[in-house]
């Protein structure tokens, strides 16, 4: 980096897209996961740009750390199901697009829970 205020170096910690897509998978389970569904969906899906053995190994190591007992299969799509019929839960989506893009939450949830959340 170099500006007129400071020159230097620095190392940075940076992850694969499937890093960080098993550690947001657990969002779609809690009520945070408006934008979960969102990130999953719109972006890498659109571009089949990821591994989805990666992510679930990663969901699991990620859920081996952060919790005692994960969300079996079975409780991740009841839960799952009940939100995407949720007004409130679909609602903040909209907020997230660019003008240009469009988004349908039931396409997004089918696509993420045949690819994703059926696997785990």
């Amino acid at each position: 980096m170099r500006t007129r205020w400071y020159s230097g170096t620095s190392d940075i910690t940076t992850y694969y897209l499937e890093e960080l897509l098993g550690t947001k998978t657990p969002l779609l389970y809690t009520n945070a996961a408006k934008d979960a569904t969102f990130s999953i969906y719109i972006k890498p899906y659109q571009q089949k740009k990821w591994d989805t053995g990666k992510i679930i190994e990663c969901y699991r190591r990620y859920m081996d750390f952060v919790v005692d007992k994960p969300p079996t299969q079975k409780e991740f799509l009841l839960n799952m199901e009940a939100k995407i019929v949720d007004e409130e839960f679909l609602g903040d989506t909209n907020l997230l697009l660019r003008p240009e893009e469009t988004y349908n939450p039931q396409v997004a949830y089918e696509l993420v829970k045949n690819q994703l959340i059926e696997k785990l």
